[in-house]
């Protein structure tokens, strides 16, 4: 039984993301790939709410997103809504300036228990409802995270990962840097659970989409 989705999107604010590649700043690709993935959620989730009636058991689809760099903090929490208020903030807090250095394990450990909590109100909400006892629903939950650069403490992000993992979540990395950066991928990947090179930053948004899409 389907039981609807959460995605959790971690965005690099660090200050390389202010750099260019291919004549186009890093974080405004960023900027407008995790924009169009939270709106592509939501237009599922508006799907979702006009279809409830008809379900079996509720098929909620949710968003939250974290920002990483000079601040770490929830911008987005895990949430439904999607109107211009969530719109505006989500979009200033992408587009506003990229600085310090590339803290994702603490952006992971926010997902992490906002992951948590939700998985506990999904427990008790289940036991709640006697209409849903007899079916074995769950929500399934993603993480995509962006990065151009090596994490400040990778142990920490592959113990962050290892735990999501034993939890059914999948954490899959979109690596903005050269094909010629084998280092750098080489060490994401000893942190990551999945790592998709981005050579070309133009092309992040369609990755994501399709990535979620599978």
């Amino acid at each position: 039984w389907f039981g609807g989705y959460e995605v959790y999107i971690a965005a690099d604010l660090s200050g390389s993301m202010n750099e260019t590649m291919h004549g186009v700043k890093k974080n405004d690709s960023q900027r407008d790939m995790v924009f169009l993935l939270v709106d592509s959620c939501m237009s599922a989730s508006v799907a979702a709410k006009q279809a409830d009636r008809r379900l079996k058991a509720p098929m909620p689809v949710k968003v939250s997103v974290v920002v990483f760099g000079m601040k770490t903090e929830i911008v987005l929490p895990l949430t439904q809504e999607w109107t211009p208020k969530e719109q505006i903030t989500l979009y200033r807090a992408l587009d506003a300036g990229a600085g310090g250095g590339t803290p994702d394990h603490k952006a992971l450990a926010l997902i992490e228990r906002q992951a948590e909590e939700a998985e506990q109100a999904d427990e008790d909400a289940h036991r709640a409802a006697a209409n849903l006892q007899k079916h074995d629903w769950r929500m399934r939950r993603f993480v995509i995270a962006t990065a151009d650069g090596g994490s400040n403490d990778s142990r920490l992000v592959k113990e962050t990962n290892d735990r999501l993992q034993e939890a059914g979540i999948p954490v899959d990395l979109f690596l903005i840097a050269s094909e010629d950066d084998v280092y750098l991928k080489q060490a994401a990947a000893e942190s990551y659970q999945s790592v998709e090179l981005v050579p070309d930053v133009r092309d992040l948004a369609e990755k994501g989409l399709s990535r979620l899409t599978d």
